[in-house]
């Protein structure tokens, strides 16, 4: 109609809950990947914003006790 053809359709999984560990060893889940998302609507704008903000400073703790188990804790 337009001029323009579809050539592939990309799709993915769209997460509905929380996974029971966000944290492996050094890395850390933040996002659509840890399932932080709004229940009511599927977004995970805040969620994904809040839990950047509590890895951050889990971050700075990284560097005292070698772990970031303080952001799985605190985000949990």
């Amino acid at each position: 109609m337009i001029g323009v053809e579809s050539k592939k359709i990309n799709a993915g999984f769209i997460p509905t809950g929380m996974r029971k560990k966000i944290v492996y060893d050094r890395v850390a889940l933040v996002g659509d990947a840890a399932g932080q998302v709004k229940a009511t609507s599927g977004g995970g704008l805040y969620p994904g914003l809040l839990a950047s903000k509590i890895l951050g400073e889990a971050c700075i703790k990284f560097f005292e006790k070698g772990n970031l188990i303080q952001y799985e804790k605190n985000y949990m």
